[in-house]
């Protein structure tokens, strides 16, 4: 009984392994199929060979291995857009998410774009795994603060499908270089720092010392007073008197080109420009060491 039991497993999961490879098989044979009807490009044997060995090579080997494939890897040996989206949608047609059910929008038929809009580094969703994919594990993001400056991250993850991985630690953007982060990584807090006052940072974006809302002047007038400060151009004590640092805020925020006053200074910051070396005024926000009162100002 027990021998007849045990055989009885055997055959059962034999056949599971059959079905398996079957349904494997039937949407390999449909994707060739797919293929044959296409253009002269792909519809030769040739090229048939070419893309059964490239699944081969890259370790697609069951429906499970393929849905770490997304359409942009087809695409590479060849395979004209549309089709490769087919392809793809034939091999996830009827598999179940984790979860047990068929997610209403599959994340392969998503743009680049659309999945950067939809991405959040906290969550580790099936876009986030997409994304991965996409960018093959290479930095991509950029963020503007707290949120993810789409437009940029497209364009680097964009390049990355089309042309294969990438170095790119940091991006000059409006003058200012911007560090760029792998996927599921993020910024440390940071706060930005007082062009005038550099050791007080700005409070909900204003001086603590002038009251002056510095969200309306541009980063170029910003970092063009910093620069005069740090160099002494421009003396600012915290202690005051503030009357005519505010006469220079508020020229600033008219739009009075405040170069002039402060040449020294005007040709430091064409040439930091010139060099992608703006300053970003900000700073990360030190974390508290155990045993020692946190200084928010060291």
């Amino acid at each position: 009984m027990m021998l007849h039991s045990k055989w009885s497993w055997w055959i059962v999961c034999d056949v599971c392994v059959t079905e398996v490879n079957m349904s494997f098989q039937s949407k390999l044979d449909e994707s060739v199929s797919l293929l044959k009807r296409g253009p002269e490009s792909v519809s030769n044997d040739s090229f048939i060979s070419k893309y059964k060995q490239y699944l081969t090579d890259i370790g697609v080997i069951d429906e499970d291995s393929f849905d770490h494939i997304v359409w942009e890897d087809l695409i590479k040996i060849g395979v004209p857009q549309v089709i490769a989206r087919q392809i793809v949608a034939i091999f996830r047609a009827n598999r179940p998410s984790k979860s047990g059910h068929v997610p209403a929008t599959p994340t392969s038929r998503l743009s680049v774009r659309q999945l950067v809009e939809k991405y959040n580094p906290d969550i580790d969703d099936t876009c986030h795994q997409r994304l991965k994919l996409l960018s093959r594990g290479c930095q991509c993001v950029i963020f503007n603060n707290d949120s993810v400056n789409v437009d940029k991250t497209v364009d680097i993850i964009q390049e990355i499908v089309d042309h294969g991985p990438l170095q790119l630690d940091h991006m000059t953007i409006d003058g200012i270089p911007m560090r760029v982060y792998k996927i599921g990584e993020k910024p440390a807090k940071q706060r930005m720092i007082n062009p005038l006052f550099p050791k007080y940072p700005l409070i909900n974006g204003s001086c603590q010392f002038t009251g002056f809302d510095y969200s309306k002047l541009d980063h170029t007038t910003k970092a063009l007073l910093w620069i005069a400060v740090t160099t002494g151009e421009l003396e600012a004590n915290p202690g005051g008197p503030y009357v005519q640092l505010i006469e220079i805020l508020e020229k600033a925020q008219a739009g009075t080109d405040l170069r002039s006053r402060f040449p020294k200074s005007a040709i430091l910051l064409a040439e930091r420009q010139d060099s992608g070396t703006v300053p970003t005024l900000k700073e990360y926000i030190k974390s508290e060491n155990p045993g020692k009162k946190n200084n928010p100002f060291n």
